[in-house]
Protein backbone atom coordinates (compact mmCIF):
# COMPACT_ATOMS: atom_id res chain seq x y z
CA UNK A 1 0.00 0.00 0.00
CA UNK A 2 2.95 2.27 0.64
CA UNK A 3 4.24 1.57 -2.79
CA UNK A 4 0.55 2.45 -4.15
CA UNK A 5 0.54 5.72 -2.31
CA UNK A 6 4.48 6.49 -3.41
CA UNK A 7 3.32 5.52 -7.35
CA UNK A 8 0.49 8.42 -7.11
CA UNK A 9 2.28 10.71 -5.45
CA UNK A 10 5.03 10.70 -8.15
CA UNK A 11 2.29 10.71 -10.71
CA UNK A 12 1.03 13.99 -9.49
CA UNK A 13 4.20 15.36 -9.99
CA UNK A 14 4.69 14.98 -13.34
CA UNK A 15 1.36 15.48 -14.10
CA UNK A 16 1.61 18.53 -17.34
CA UNK A 17 -1.94 19.89 -15.73
CA UNK A 18 0.93 22.18 -13.22
CA UNK A 19 0.78 26.14 -12.72
CA UNK A 20 2.91 26.92 -14.81
CA UNK A 21 1.09 24.96 -17.90
CA UNK A 22 1.68 26.51 -21.28
CA UNK A 23 0.32 25.94 -24.67
CA UNK A 24 1.97 26.74 -27.35
CA UNK A 25 0.09 26.70 -31.26
CA UNK A 26 1.04 27.93 -34.92
CA UNK A 27 -2.48 28.82 -37.23
CA UNK A 28 -2.08 29.16 -40.53
CA UNK A 29 -4.74 31.52 -41.39
CA UNK A 30 -6.42 33.34 -44.74
CA UNK A 31 -7.27 37.01 -43.34
CA UNK A 32 -9.83 38.72 -45.20
CA UNK A 33 -9.99 42.40 -44.22
CA UNK A 34 -12.56 45.18 -45.60
CA UNK A 35 -12.06 48.59 -45.47
CA UNK A 36 -15.34 51.03 -45.56
CA UNK A 37 -15.60 54.57 -45.51
CA UNK A 38 -18.19 55.22 -42.66
CA UNK A 39 -20.10 57.95 -44.21
CA UNK A 40 -20.70 56.83 -46.75
CA UNK A 41 -20.52 53.30 -46.47
CA UNK A 42 -18.38 53.23 -49.50
CA UNK A 43 -15.74 49.81 -49.88
CA UNK A 44 -12.48 51.64 -49.88
CA UNK A 45 -10.65 48.49 -50.35
CA UNK A 46 -10.71 44.46 -49.72
CA UNK A 47 -7.58 41.96 -48.93
CA UNK A 48 -7.02 38.51 -48.46
CA UNK A 49 -3.84 37.33 -47.17
CA UNK A 50 -2.11 33.68 -46.11
CA UNK A 51 -0.18 34.14 -42.84
CA UNK A 52 0.75 32.51 -39.75
CA UNK A 53 -0.02 33.16 -35.92
CA UNK A 54 1.95 31.91 -33.67
CA UNK A 55 0.53 31.85 -30.08
CA UNK A 56 1.51 30.65 -26.46
CA UNK A 57 -1.63 29.96 -23.80
CA UNK A 58 -0.93 30.39 -20.35
CA UNK A 59 -4.26 27.92 -18.84
CA UNK A 60 -3.32 28.15 -15.38
CA UNK A 61 -4.13 31.75 -15.39
CA UNK A 62 -6.65 32.09 -18.52
CA UNK A 63 -4.40 34.74 -20.89
CA UNK A 64 -2.80 34.36 -24.05
CA UNK A 65 -0.27 36.42 -26.46
CA UNK A 66 0.77 36.27 -29.76
CA UNK A 67 4.20 36.12 -31.01
CA UNK A 68 4.29 40.07 -32.25
CA UNK A 69 2.60 41.08 -28.86
CA UNK A 70 4.01 41.59 -25.14
CA UNK A 71 0.32 42.28 -23.94
CA UNK A 72 -1.29 39.28 -22.69
CA UNK A 73 -5.27 38.51 -23.53
CA UNK A 74 -7.88 37.64 -21.31
CA UNK A 75 -9.72 34.21 -22.30
CA UNK A 76 -11.39 31.31 -21.19
CA UNK A 77 -11.28 27.71 -22.17
CA UNK A 78 -15.15 26.48 -23.09
CA UNK A 79 -15.86 23.24 -24.81
CA UNK A 80 -12.56 21.98 -25.56
CA UNK A 81 -12.16 25.54 -27.59
CA UNK A 82 -9.99 28.72 -25.97
CA UNK A 83 -12.71 31.54 -26.36
CA UNK A 84 -12.16 35.16 -26.09
CA UNK A 85 -13.60 37.93 -26.64
CA UNK A 86 -12.29 41.69 -27.54
CA UNK A 87 -13.79 45.13 -26.29
CA UNK A 88 -11.21 48.25 -26.67
CA UNK A 89 -11.85 51.92 -26.86
CA UNK A 90 -8.70 54.10 -26.82
CA UNK A 91 -7.04 57.24 -28.29
CA UNK A 92 -10.23 57.04 -30.91
CA UNK A 93 -9.67 53.49 -32.31
CA UNK A 94 -12.47 50.98 -31.26
CA UNK A 95 -11.62 47.52 -31.54
CA UNK A 96 -14.61 44.58 -30.86
CA UNK A 97 -14.48 41.00 -31.82
CA UNK A 98 -13.89 37.37 -31.13
CA UNK A 99 -11.40 34.74 -31.05
CA UNK A 100 -11.89 31.04 -31.28
CA UNK A 101 -9.56 28.27 -31.27
CA UNK A 102 -10.32 24.59 -30.86
CA UNK A 103 -7.48 23.09 -28.35
CA UNK A 104 -8.88 19.70 -27.34
CA UNK A 105 -7.85 18.68 -30.10
CA UNK A 106 -5.99 21.14 -31.62
CA UNK A 107 -7.76 22.65 -34.81
CA UNK A 108 -9.35 25.06 -36.25
CA UNK A 109 -9.51 28.72 -35.79
CA UNK A 110 -12.18 31.20 -36.01
CA UNK A 111 -12.17 35.19 -35.63
CA UNK A 112 -14.12 38.03 -36.73
CA UNK A 113 -12.57 41.48 -35.11
CA UNK A 114 -14.04 45.43 -35.77
CA UNK A 115 -11.68 48.04 -35.65
CA UNK A 116 -13.23 51.65 -36.11
CA UNK A 117 -10.26 54.76 -36.23
CA UNK A 118 -11.29 57.79 -37.89
CA UNK A 119 -13.03 57.52 -41.00
CA UNK A 120 -12.55 53.87 -41.76
CA UNK A 121 -14.37 50.93 -40.10
CA UNK A 122 -12.34 47.89 -41.16
CA UNK A 123 -13.45 44.50 -40.45
CA UNK A 124 -11.25 41.53 -40.65
CA UNK A 125 -12.41 37.27 -40.51
CA UNK A 126 -10.03 35.11 -39.86
CA UNK A 127 -9.78 31.17 -40.34
CA UNK A 128 -7.97 28.41 -40.80
CA UNK A 129 -5.73 25.31 -39.07
CA UNK A 130 -3.52 25.20 -35.72
CA UNK A 131 -1.35 22.67 -34.56
CA UNK A 132 1.52 22.67 -31.47
CA UNK A 133 4.49 23.70 -31.24
CA UNK A 134 7.48 24.17 -28.52
CA UNK A 135 7.96 26.51 -26.51
CA UNK A 136 11.22 27.27 -28.59
CA UNK A 137 9.13 27.39 -31.83
CA UNK A 138 7.36 29.91 -30.31
CA UNK A 139 10.63 32.04 -28.96
CA UNK A 140 12.12 31.65 -32.48
CA UNK A 141 8.89 32.95 -33.96
CA UNK A 142 8.94 36.07 -31.63
CA UNK A 143 12.62 37.27 -32.41
CA UNK A 144 12.33 36.59 -36.02
CA UNK A 145 8.98 39.75 -35.65
CA UNK A 146 11.58 42.14 -33.74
Amino acid sequence: MKYLSTLFTLALAVSPARADDFLYLECENTTRAIFTEIKTQKIIKERTKDETLTLKIDLSNKKFTTYKDSQWDEMEIKDQKLKATINKDENGLSVNGNLEIEIDPVGKLASKINFIAWAIATEIEMSGDCYSIDESAFNAARQKAK
